[in-house]
């Protein structure tokens, strides 16, 4: 074994050699090689061996690594900059061993008359060329140094790295402040979207309902619960999020935090509606729109979508403000009705969690402080509702179904909510006002039913998500008495999803992926040289709940839930327009 290792080294050493490398003089050279083998003495050998395994062990290796590179030089991002770093030292420990190994070889095999120059010129040139790609792996360590500081404090402070562009603020509700943020790559390509939302609730002992037992935002904990479930396309993404530094605001403690949501190129419905005014919405987008609603409300209820089947560990999740203008309009990633985009419930600030066990009273939930009064469930003024006066109501998944059901009505006649319920229900007035007759000619009377079952004023008399899911399969169905034209199952190419008749009169994807950044503003700041890398071009994996670009090393503003620290320029500097000219960001976010 060990004289055909001394053999080896000899060949390659021939091989390596100008005008040496002939098949017979290989031959010649690994004959003589395991003669001279033969004729050193024992101790000589067991020198030898023991260097030769050494060298062996890491040759393979460290020839690999002149040519196979770690990967892209990450730019951003702490963990793959630590991790390229520590894999780095990693290989230029190893290198130095490897060299090491080269000096005892050469001190060895100098040592013998019989030694052959041109093995000696090969172990020195392999120690050359080591020694410089050794070195050139520790200049690389030394450069990322200050980069890697420079990006730890970037993820400290939550900031998005110099790829992303902010393109202005727009109209949020309550504490919000949601922004249109757009990564960019290379030549200006929009690669990514995002909503940045800064929230800053009431601190928990003021409203208790809105915050967890450790005290974390349930805006931001529900969001992240429901984002891995199965049908989470009907709910805004919580792409990343970051606790605020706490900060004295009179005699309190106020709590802030950052929102890093999906982008909706849509808008909300509301906006959609108010778009529209004059203009009917074909039943079909009715009913794909009602069924994004209702598995939401699956969701929030159960964690899942099995009929009876609550996700282990799983608590209700009341919304308490779903509306029109909380519902938005994404890039169709459902396979049903894709040729309309997708209806996505969002803003969760009002939202708390109700266990079957839950022992709190009705005044716990802090109710005054929260929801619009037009999409208020009966049971969200007050625990004790007409015609039951010994009986008190809680909040429960009957509360989203009424919220639900609210929309929809709010989408059939055009207006959110009924006015007539801005100061609450009254015992003549129970619920939202009948369809018009106008209203009852252009639409079906199954989806008008439907709707008006989930709006009833006592819970218990409400329909059951399953019931109304089931029910809108069977109206959608392709047959007979199918009231969606045939679409349920229609590829997003179908043109009955874009005729005049059939089609919803939505207008254009606002900061369209594939689009030129120029195309929606004309102040484009340079690219920073260290952002100029082609890998970090791919566009964004809408599909992946992770959502990063694929082939970027983006961590969207640091790890997920951790609290950041002071920083001397706000998140939202750099924004580049406001969306107050009344171009461009199509209230295209979702917040």
């Amino acid at each position: 074994m060990a004289a055909n290792l001394f053999a080896d080294l000899e060949v390659a050493a021939n091989l390596e050699t100008p005008g040496r490398q002939t098949t017979d003089s290989r031959s010649a050279v690994r004959r003589d090689a395991i003669n001279q083998w033969n004729s050193f003495a024992r101790q000589d050998q067991i020198a030898l061996e023991a260097e030769l395994n050494d060298f062996y062990s890491l040759h393979g290796q460290m020839e690999a690594t002149t040519t196979a590179v770690l990967g892209n030089e990450p730019r951003s991002n702490v963990k793959d900059i630590t991790n390229y770093r520590e894999n780095l030292q990693g290989r230029v420990n190893s290198r130095n061993e490897y060299i090491a190994t080269i000096d005892r070889l050469m001190t060895l095999r100098n040592a013998h008359a019989t030694n052959r120059i041109e093995t000696t010129g090969y172990l020195q040139r392999l120690r050359v060329k080591h020694v410089e790609r050794r070195d050139n792996d520790t200049a690389t360590i030394s450069n990322l140094a200050p980069l890697l500081a420079s990006e730890e404090q970037r993820n400290l402070e939550g900031r998005l790295n110099d790829r992303w562009i902010g393109l202005g603020e727009m109209e949020g509700g309550g504490y919000a402040l949601p922004q249109v943020w757009v990564k960019r790559s290379t030549t200006n390509v929009i690669t990514d979207r995002l909503v940045l939302k800064h929230i800053n609730p009431a601190p928990p002992d003021a409203t208790p309902s809105i915050w967890t037992a450790d005290k974390k935002p349930i805006e931001a904990i529900a969001m992240l619960l429901l984002k891995t479930k199965t049908g989470s396309e009907r709910i805004v993404k919580l792409r990343n999020w970051r606790l605020g530094p706490t900060a004295p605001f009179g005699e309190t403690i106020v709590s802030h935090a950052w929102l890093y949501l999906e982008y909706c190129g849509h808008g909300d419905l509301f906006n959609y509606v108010v778009e529209q005014r004059k203009k009917y919405h074909p039943e079909a987008f009715l009913w794909s729109i009602f069924e994004d609603l209702v598995v939401a409300g699956l969701l929030f209820e159960r964690g899942g979508l099995d009929s009876g089947a609550v996700a282990p560990g799983w608590a209700l999740i009341v919304h308490r403000d779903i509306k029109m203008g909380n519902i938005f309009l994404g890039t169709s990633d459902r396979t049903t009705f894709q040729g309309y985009p997708t209806a996505k419930i969002g803003d969760f600030g009002a939202a708390c969690f109700i266990a079957d066990d839950d022992a709190r009273q009705f005044e716990e939930f802090d109710n005054d402080n929260f929801g619009t009064e037009t999409a208020k469930a009966p049971e969200q003024f007050g625990e004790e509702l007409f015609g039951r006066p010994n009986k008190k109501y809680k909040m429960s998944s009957e509360t989203n179904i009424w919220a639900i059901g609210n929309a929809m009505w709010s989408l059939v006649n055009k207006t959110e909510g009924d006015d007539q319920l801005a100061g609450g229900f009254r015992e003549d007035y129970q619920t939202p006002a009948a369809f018009t007759e106008d209203v009852r000619t252009r639409y079906s009377s199954t989806l008008l039913d439907l709707i008006r079952s989930c709006i009833r004023y006592l819970p218990e008399n409400r329909a059951t998500l399953d019931d109304l899911r089931s029910a809108i399969q069977s109206a959608t169905t392709p047959g007979s008495n199918d009231l969606a034209d045939g679409l349920r199952n229609a590829p997003k190419t179908d043109p009955g999803f874009k005729t005049t008749a059939r089609g919803p009169y939505m207008k254009a994807e606002g900061y369209k992926l594939g689009t030129l950044l120029s195309e929606w503003t004309e102040e484009i700041p340079p690219l920073p040289a260290l952002r100029k890398r082609k890998y970090e071009d791919a566009p964004a994996d809408t599909n992946n709940d992770d959502a990063a670009s694929v082939a970027s090393d983006d961590d969207l503003g640091g790890e997920e839930g951790s609290k950041m620290v002071p920083r001397e320029q706000d998140l939202t500097a750099g924004l580049v327009f406001g969306s107050d000219d009344g171009d461009g960001d199509g209230s295209g976010g979702s917040w």
